[in-house]
């Protein structure tokens, strides 16, 4: 299970190396190899 201080942290490397924010939540859990209904449990959007 993803904690929120590892979708924190996979989230600022994403717009650090992408230069911009990830398009969709299910394009971003699927690139760290998490679900997006991982995702909804600690947040409820970007």
């Amino acid at each position: 299970m993803a904690s929120t201080e590892k979708i924190q942290n996979d989230y600022i490397d994403y717009v650090l190396t992408e230069g911009e924010q990830p398009k969709s939540v299910y394009i971003f859990a699927k690139k760290h190899e998490f679900s997006e209904e991982e995702f909804y449990q600690h947040f409820g959007s970007f």
